[in-house]
């Protein structure tokens, strides 16, 4: 079946076996490439029960001999309560018991991926000892081999304990010949559960009568069989009652999470108990209530989340039929989806920039009746650099802390550290969706669109209970274009054009461009600016002879052009130098900000005097000199290349002694940020 439930096999499934007789108690594995591994007891020999498996490939087709590769079929065996699990190389290893000795022992068997037996015919004896040996689970090493538990008389006809086996590839015992110890306290210890803890040795679960009531307990041991927890194990549950039905799952950090139904209101319900890799359980005594729901849950089955928590399914009479139904526990007990989800992170439109709408979709417990979410933190990435600045000089407990007024922190991922600088807090309104405009660092310029990461964290009124949001990225864009600006004047004489118009009021605007043409009506779409002023004049020292047309369009930092100005039309007859000069002393933005890695400055001198033009890194080092000495007066550019240098903001610095008697033009002094992108 396909993950959004299309069946992809033969209508009405696929038949493993036709064979004679009946065919039941149904045990399955995966075969390491989307196929699986099928064993079953079968009753074509009317003699006994035998246990046969098949292999099917992922496209529904059968690989092994028509209606099953026997695993034991003899007169005498009569196996039981097989378990199988991938061997890791594209086969199986099972186990079971059967009373081929008379009493009652463990036996297991490897098969290939071919469908040949590896171990010796009828499997191997995993324990064949006096009294029985009954109820195997065997979890694989991932190298051929297999850890196997049992439950076992050997030491009591009132009583049973718990014993386990390593057995490798080639079906050799690792641990003491018939079995470890895994628990041996009194009465009965039985119906043990196995996972792995990660490193090549399991976890095994148990019910336990020692304390007169249906208990469960639980040890670790290692691949090596050395046992790691309290040596009569780690007490799970204690009181239950009617516990018959547990499972277990890896919580895939060492540990284990083990899942029962239990009598707790007069029918049946679903319970969950974590227990971390020392041996402690991490949720609430004697487990977490999965579902309480009238009449009876029963048969629980339990898979890792791969996160801490798991995903638990069950059968349920709360309808009066029996149905299905699952619910989600996360790494911390609590039922649900807890963590938040971001949905989007898009552009503001119609604004000037360096802003994004963040989208989310609520914690599970941010209704009723948990109400456990106070509110939302919302956190934007920085670079390592700039993290690395902040925390410089700072001992903090933890990957977070406080600098004025803001809060910063480090998150190691799979993909590596990411450095969160917080934004802001959005109170819990038990919305089903939240926003947040989030301010951006940059904005998406020409080909170049800075990507900026953004979490979101459901907090509680306990600061150590909290479910970040997955990380989703997204850039702003300056969408609003300048207004239109107007000549306000206009003059010629016999060797110039002299424009004026009035000044746009935006807080980004770079500049303006200039056109001219011999015709009226001209669109600037169709040509290259003539020439780009910081100010708002503009002499033309080479015009056109005769009549000419001349617009402007104002441009902002991102590239965004206004509309075309009002056209004016110039007369000009004959050739002269005539010289105009700027009033004041101006400093204009960059431009193209930001850049890579070229751009231009611009300013005007209304006087002679000395000039210095610098360029600074954050930490106020000089990274560049453009100018440092006399200039005359007159409309200045000058042209900074920042391919040797990193990426970031930069500081350029003017400073004028003007040669004037008058204060206003004696002394000049401006700074401004830009931004290089590469």
């Amino acid at each position: 079946m396909a993950h959004n439930g299309t069946t992809l096999w033969s209508a009405n499934g696929v038949v493993i076996t036709a064979a004679t007789n009946s065919q039941f108690d149904i045990v399955m594995t995966g075969d390491g490439a989307e196929g699986a591994i099928i064993a079953w007891s079968d009753h074509r020999n009317l003699t006994s029960a035998d246990l046969y498996a098949q292999r099917i490939k992922k496209d529904g087709i059968v690989l092994w001999t028509a209606n099953g590769v026997p695993i034991v079929a003899d007169s005498l065996s009569n196996p039981f309560a097989a378990s199988i699990v991938p061997d890791g190389k594209g086969g199986a290893i099972m186990s079971w018991y059967d009373e081929r000795n008379g009493d009652n022992d463990v036996f297991a068997q490897r098969i290939s991926g071919g469908g040949g037996l590896v171990w010796q015919a009828g499997g191997i004896p995993v324990c064949r000892l006096f009294r029985d040996q009954y109820e195997p689970v065997l979890i694989g090493t991932g190298n051929g081999g297999a850890i196997i538990a049992w439950s076992d008389d050997r030491n009591s006809d009132n009583a049973s304990d718990i014993y386990a086996q390593h057995i490798n590839s080639f079906g050799a015992s690792q641990w003491t010949a018939n079995g470890k110890a895994i628990c041996y306290s009194s009465n009965y210890q039985r119906s043990p559960v196995i996972t792995g803890d990660g490193t090549g040795g399991a976890i095994i679960a148990w019910q336990d009568f020692r304390n007169s009531a249906y208990d469960i307990y639980a040890q670790r041991v290692s691949k090596n069989g050395e046992i790691l927890w309290n040596m009569s194990g780690v007490e799970i549950l204690k009181g239950g009652y009617d516990t018959e039905e547990f499972t277990i799952t890896s919580d895939s950090a060492g540990g284990a999470i083990i899942t029962w139904h239990d009598f707790l209101q007069g029918t049946n319900d679903i319970v969950t108990q974590r227990v971390n890799s020392l041996g402690i359980p991490l949720w609430r005594s004697n487990g977490v209530v999965v579902t309480s729901a009238i009449a009876s849950q029963f048969y629980p089955v339990v898979i890792s989340s791969g996160t801490g928590g798991a995903i638990i399914a069950w059968n349920d009479n709360r309808s009066d039929s029996t149905d299905v139904y699952a619910q989600y526990i996360d790494s911390l007990g609590f039922l649900g989806v807890n963590v938040p989800a971001l949905l989007s992170v898009v552009d503001v439109p119609l604004d000037q920039g360096r802003n994004v709408i963040l989208s989310w979709q609520r914690s599970a417990s941010d209704r009723s009746p948990a109400h456990l979410i106070t509110h939302y933190s919302i956190w934007r990435g920085i670079e390592e650099s700039a993290f690395s600045k902040l925390e410089s000089g700072f001992t903090h407990p933890d990957a977070s802390f406080v600098m004025d007024g803001k809060r910063y922190r480090k998150q190691i991922t799979p993909l590596g550290t990411i450095f969160w600088e917080w934004l802001d807090d959005v109170p819990s309104a038990y919305f089903m969706h939240y926003s947040y405009t989030a301010t951006t660092l940059t904005d998406s310029v020409g080909d170049v669109t800075p990507m900026l990461k953004f979490s979101i964290i459901a907090h509680t009124a306990d600061r150590f209970v909290f479910w970040q949001s997955n990380i989703d990225s997204g850039y702003s864009v300056d969408n609003l274009s300048p207004k239109q600006p107007f000549i306000v004047s206009e003059n010629a004489n016999s060797t110039t054009v002299r424009l004026r118009w009035n000044q746009n009021t935006e807080p980004d605007i770079a500049g303006y461009e200039l056109f001219r043409s011999r015709s009226p009506n001209f669109s600037p779409d169709t040509m290259s600016a003539y020439a780009f002023s910081v100010d708002t004049l503009y002499v033309d020292a080479t015009p056109f002879n005769g009549l000419s047309y001349y617009c402007l369009r104002a441009v902002d930092v991102h590239g965004n052009s206004s509309l075309k100005s009002n056209e004016v039309e110039i007369t000009l007859v004959g050739i002269n130098e005539v010289s105009f000069l700027p009033e004041r002393y101006a400093f204009s933005q960059n431009y193209p900000n930001p850049f890579n890695p070229v751009t231009v400055i611009r300013y005007s001198l209304p006087v002679n005097g000395d000039v210095t033009l610098k360029v600074y890194n954050m930490l106020g080092e000089v990274v560049a000199t453009l100018v440092d000495g006399k200039q005359d007066a007159g409309f200045k550019m000058q042209q900074f290349d920042a391919s040797t240098l990193a990426s970031g903001v930069y500081l350029y610095r003017l400073t004028v002694a003007g040669q004037s008697q008058n204060a206003q033009n004696a002394s000049y002094t401006a700074a401004k940020k830009m931004l290089l992108l590469k």
